[in-house]
């Protein structure tokens, strides 16, 4: 199913940003299939944001990336 839904954003331009990827290390803060716990909506939120500062602020998104910008 990710496969397929990897291939629709590209295929339409459509950003996308992998959330199962950003938890596979950290499943233990998942509740159930469907509900997450604080940390694991935390690392959700972390994961758009660097993917937003990433596409519309780029000097930000580096900035953070090594340390130098704003928590």
């Amino acid at each position: 199913m990710m496969k397929a839904l990897r291939k629709f954003a590209v295929q339409n331009d459509i950003p996308s940003v992998d959330l199962i990827a950003a938890l596979d290390q950290d499943r233990h803060h998942m509740l159930s299939w469907v509900h997450l716990s604080p940390t694991a909506n935390r690392i959700i939120a972390r994961t758009l944001t660097d993917e937003l500062a990433h596409k519309f602020c780029p000097m930000q998104a580096k900035s953070h990336a090594l340390g130098q910008g704003p928590e």
